[in-house]
């Protein structure tokens, strides 16, 4: 029901951090990454949130 309102948000993203305990999730989160042409997605440990924010930050 909410996928068409979270596609639309996607396209107006140029990076995603995903943290997650789940190593299934991180794989996941990259393959996703690799559909969505301009959006760059990459995962993270939960304790690398400083690691992510900083990844965030950074402009290419």
């Amino acid at each position: 029901m909410r996928l068409p309102s979270l596609f639309a948000l996607l396209t107006r993203l140029d990076k995603c951090a995903v943290l997650s305990d789940e190593n299934w999730l991180r794989k996941a989160a990259a393959v996703d990454g690799a559909l969505f042409p301009g959006l760059e997605i990459k995962s993270f440990e939960p304790d690398e949130r400083d690691a992510a924010e900083a990844w965030l930050a950074a402009t290419a």
